[in-house]
């Protein structure tokens, strides 16, 4: 896939490119003893935030500009959707058990990540 902008277009490549740029530089950062490896691992949640977000939404957009989800499996949302929820479940027992709702949102990244599959996944569904 190619992402267009004004200037040009940039291939997966150079986005990749990216990537393991920035990570290589918090790796740097991490062994110097700016940041702690923990916080250098959670670096990769938010990572896996953007990566679901930039994933859904060129599929988003195609089926409205085709008005068609013929060649989507409407299995896989359901499936994502039930793991969701289920995170979001477990989640919110977490934080009944410990009667620790601040858990429940403490940890955005997970608690972003359910919500946005959430979020697109019923968007696919409803499509």
């Amino acid at each position: 896939a190619v992402v267009s902008t004004q200037s040009g277009h940039y291939g997966r490549g150079t986005l990749l490119a990216l990537f393991v740029c920035a990570m290589v530089i918090m790796l740097i950062v991490a062994t110097s003893g700016c940041i702690t490896w923990l916080q250098y691992v959670s670096i990769f949640s938010y990572v896996k935030l953007a990566v679901t977000l930039f994933k859904y939404s060129p599929q988003v957009y195609v089926n409205c500009r085709k008005k068609s989800t013929e060649a989507v499996s409407i299995y896989q949302f359901l499936l994502d959707l039930t793991g969701g929820s289920i995170s979001l479940l477990q989640m919110a027992l977490i934080a009944y058990n410990y009667d620790d709702w601040k858990t429940f949102i403490g940890d955005f990244t997970k608690f972003g990540l359910a919500a946005l599959s959430i979020a697109y996944d019923l968007i696919f569904i409803v499509q």
